[in-house]
Formats: C-alpha cells, sequence, structure tokens
C-alpha cells in the first residue's frame, strides 16, 4: 500500500526561495534607496543654512564696519571704490577703539577666486605687503561668475541726481566725496561642484562720517 506524504510537512521549494529573495532585495534596494535620499536632503538642508547663516554674517559684519568707517584726520572715511573691493578707515576690533583719539586703520573687503575676505593693512599703512591681516568672511561667492557687483555706490552725478554704479557699463563715482550710499550684494552657491543653486543676501549702508574732518 502506497503512503501519500503528509503536506502539511513539505519544505519550501526552490522556485519559492528565489522568489522571497527576489522580493526581499526589491523591499531592501528600496528602503536602502529612501534612507539615502532622505540623508542627501538633509545634508543638502543643512549644508544650505549653513552657507545662508555664513552670508548673513558677512553682510552683518560688512554693513556694521562701513556704516562706522572714521576719516583719518585730513581724510575721508571712504578709500577707494571697486565692483570687488572696498577700502575705508575703520577703528574695529582695533586696541583701544573706544578711545575718540584711537587712530583708524585702513581697512578693506575683497572677493578673491570665489573667497570674500576682511583684510587690514598693517603698521605701513598699506595693502600687498608682509604685515597685511586676513580673515575669510564667506567661501563659494559666485557674484564674479555670474556677473553680479558685489559693492554698488549709489552717487551723485554732475546734475546733482543719486546714480548707481555698474561693472555692465563700467561706471563708479567719479570721487569719493559724492558716495551716499554702498549696496552689499553677496550671492553664494550653496551647492559648489553640483548643479549650482544660487542664493543672494543684501542691503543697502549709508556711512555715518563720509566727509572730511
Amino acid at each position: 500500500m502506497r503512503r501519500h506524504a503528509d503536506r502539511s510537512q513539505q519544505g519550501i521549494t526552490l522556485i519559492e526561495l528565489l522568489i522571497s529573495m527576489v522580493v526581499m532585495g526589491i523591499i531592501t534596494t528600496m528602503i536602502i534607496g529612501s534612507w539615502t535620499t532622505l540623508t542627501d536632503a538633509f545634508s543638502f538642508s543643512s549644508k544650505s543654512n549653513k552657507s545662508r547663516e555664513w552670508a548673513r554674517q558677512a553682510i552683518s559684519r560688512m554693513s556694521r564696519e562701513i556704516r562706522d568707517a572714521q576719516a583719518p584726520s585730513g581724510g575721508t572715511a571712504l578709500k577707494s571704490t571697486g565692483f570687488t573691493e572696498i577700502q575705508f578707515y575703520s577703528t574695529f576690533n582695533t586696541t583701544g577703539a573706544a578711545d575718540p583719539s584711537s587712530v583708524p586703520k585702513l581697512t578693506r573687503f575683497i572677493l578673491r577666486s570665489g573667497v570674500l575676505y576682511r583684510e587690514k593693512a598693517g603698521p605701513d599703512g598699506y595693502f600687498g605687503t608682509a604685515d597685511d591681516t586676513s580673515s575669510v568672511l564667506v567661501r563659494n561667492v559666485v557674484n564674479a561668475s555670474i556677473g553680479r557687483d558685489l559693492f554698488i555706490y549709489y552717487y551723485y552725478d554732475s546734475a546733482g541726481h543719486i546714480q548707481p554704479s555698474s561693472a555692465a557699463t563700467n561706471t563708479l563715482p567719479p570721487n569719493i566725496a559724492v558716495v551716499r550710499a554702498v549696496g552689499l550684494n553677496v550671492v553664494i552657491d550653496e551647492n559648489p561642484g553640483k548643479s549650482p543653486n544660487y542664493v543672494g543676501v543684501n542691503t543697502t549702508v549709508t556711512p555715518r562720517n563720509l566727509g572730511q574732518n
């Protein structure tokens, strides 16, 4: 008499095992893909927030110093104007700055190779020598590469009308005395080396001590 095996005691077949492995592989891939996407999104968001904060801090620092620029005896608060550089005199972060008689130091904000710097001239009073001090304000600044002026100067023209400077027309104030306000426009790339994602932070500053002493 032939006995029939109890089907409830049988194991899974090879085909069922392979199908189970394929399904588990698909589910695992989906989970890993979702996790990677979420991780990349969080990383980009965190990097983006930091970049924006650095840009805001740079704008805040430049605004404060340019607004409070102080003219040395017999001079003017602003020394020179440019589309990627501004030079002025300041007592900010200098020894004895609280003393009204402290001598302002030549300072500048300058954009070089995508990095915005704050620099202070050394004892010789000139830039380009070994005694200068320099610090980074913000990186990944793209103003130069996208044709956006970092500094915009609002000044009186010969007819007495306020005009803005423009690199597109190579127009700068004819002299420091006619400048009445400085526009600051920092544009950074939040995603350097990949698909560009630009964000701009801007403001306009009115220096308090433009005239001569």
